[in-house]
């Protein structure tokens, strides 16, 4: 963990760095047997954020000392609001590990982990999810049900409960088909709605009969209900259950959307779509062509992964999409004054699994419009081509066009605008991250990104792209 870190008061993680605040000096006795709580730290845990760890505790049982909690790794519970009488919910966590009859061990510290968190309770929103969620997302425990002649599938959701330790919100669904009377088959599954969190554990509730939560409950049901047609009669086999919840909402958690709009407010209208001017694109259409494999040969050492490229004018687009083994999704955008260095636009991160976007600049917002732009340019000049993407272990590579893959797959959140996915990550430009799968360049080289191509970035976004853009880093 790194040792800046310093969590905000009343949270969990802000009692374990202070123990002295309540938790070291803990002591309980009984039968001649004394257990303590000496003292607590924080070990390192994994890089891959600031608040991973484990919380190393000292004990003393009568004349030893022994150290437990190595062994369980601590992340996001750090955040969350820790209980008022955690002190007296650890002393009862203590008085019960002294009647064992083993010494404490790991299994000790994630009780007292547990005994640190706010518990779950009425009137605050973590109370409602547990006791009320289900019946705004549901009628009666019903959420759709799909008919197609004599065959119906019904999706229902029968319990929800939430994890101690990370708050996540499970649900037990079924779906079930009928020919007719009978049944056709039956699937039982767990699956998670999202989570609670951190920011929203200890909201106050939502009103009961909120016509706005009542309007997504019933919105939310409709969303399922289409998918739910969709993929009910695709093959013999019943669909998961979870596959359906996922298939219909991808990253649009629902419980997790309730918490924010307690704390961050509801959706306001959504603000008109920035477009590029329709003059300009029917001008530039007509001068921008696809680059030969002999121009694209010609790129100097080091981007032979650009599969195409297009000339607009005096500049040159270039696309080299990561496309099998180690190189998938290690994707590039590159651009050039014609024919001169190409420079790095976008690129991925070396995460294997997501493959998040960096920019040049850290300005997500101005690369989605320059995206957007060059995929109007393209179509409406009639430029049409593809990448074949080779997954591990499909039996057919992936036939993706060059528009498709410069969404970089973005997906429409369904319930608010403000929260629609992409993979372009914002803030941070990529050689200056702040990502450990993404190491900052040299100073060399980020002082000539800042003074040749950020500004070369930023004369080509006003010279086609749009000649009002205010550039992040010229705005200090």
């Amino acid at each position: 963990m790194d040792p800046n870190v310093r969590f905000a008061h009343g949270t969990v993680g802000n009692r374990l760095q202070n123990p002295s605040d309540g938790l070291a000096g803990i002591s309980v006795e009984r039968g001649g047997r004394r257990l303590a709580i000496e003292a607590v730290s924080f070990d390192p845990g994994s890089p891959h954020a600031d608040w991973d760890c484990a919380a190393h505790w000292t004990l003393r049982v009568d004349d030893r000392v022994l150290e437990i909690g190595a062994g369980v790794p601590l992340g996001a519970e750090l955040l969350y609001p820790a209980a008022p009488d955690a002190t007296e919910r650890c002393v009862e966590v203590l008085r019960a590990a002294l009647e064992a009859p083993s010494d404490p061990d790991d299994e000790l510290a994630e009780d007292l982990m547990l005994a640190l968190r706010h518990p779950v309770t009425s009137g605050i929103f973590a109370g409602w999810v547990r006791d009320r969620a289900l019946a705004l997302l549901t009628v009666d425990g019903l959420i759709a049900s799909v008919e197609r002649g004599q065959r119906s599938m019904v999706l229902t959701c029968e319990a929800l409960e939430i994890h101690p330790r990370t708050a996540s919100v499970k649900v037990l669904l079924r779906l079930t088909r009928r020919r007719g009377k009978e049944y056709d088959g039956v699937v039982e599954q767990e699956s998670y709605l999202g989570h609670v969190d951190s920011s929203a554990f200890l909201a106050p509730a939502p009103a009961l009969g909120d016509p706005r939560f009542e309007e997504l409950g019933r919105q939310w049901r409709k969303v399922l209900k289409s998918t739910l047609a969709r993929m009910a009669w695709a093959g013999d086999e019943l669909p998961m259950p979870s596959d359906v919840v996922s298939e219909a909402l991808g990253p649009a958690s629902i419980i997790t959307l309730i918490g924010d709009w307690l704390v961050d407010g509801f959706p306001p209208p959504k603000p008109r779509a920035w477009r590029p001017s329709k003059a300009r694109i029917e001008s530039l259409a007509k001068k921008v062509r696809r680059l030969t494999s002999g121009e694209l040969a010609n790129l100097p050492r080091g981007h032979s992964d650009v599969r195409v490229g297009y000339r607009i004018g005096e500049w040159d687009v270039l696309l080299a999409p990561g496309l099998k083994g180690a190189k998938l999704g290690a994707d590039r955008i590159l651009l050039a004054e014609r024919g001169g260095v190409p420079v790095v636009l976008l690129r991925s991160d070396d995460e294997i699994q997501n493959r998040l976007k960096y920019t040049i600049d850290g300005d997500a917002g101005a690369m989605r419009r320059c995206l957007l732009w060059l995929r109007t340019l393209l179509e409406a000049a009639r430029i049409e081509d593809a990448f074949d993407i080779v997954w591990p272990y499909a039996d057919e590579p992936e036939h993706r066009t060059v528009d498709q893959w410069l969404t970089f797959g973005h997906r429409e959140h369904g319930f608010d605008w403000r929260r629609d996915f992409d993979l372009i990550e914002d803030v941070h430009p990529y050689w200056d991250a702040h990502d450990t799968y993404l190491q900052p360049l040299p100073t060399a080289k980020q002082d000539r990104i800042r003074s040749r191509d950020i500004p070369m970035y930023y004369r080509f976004q006003r010279d086609l792209v749009d000649p009002k853009l205010s550039g992040k880093l010229e705005r200090g």
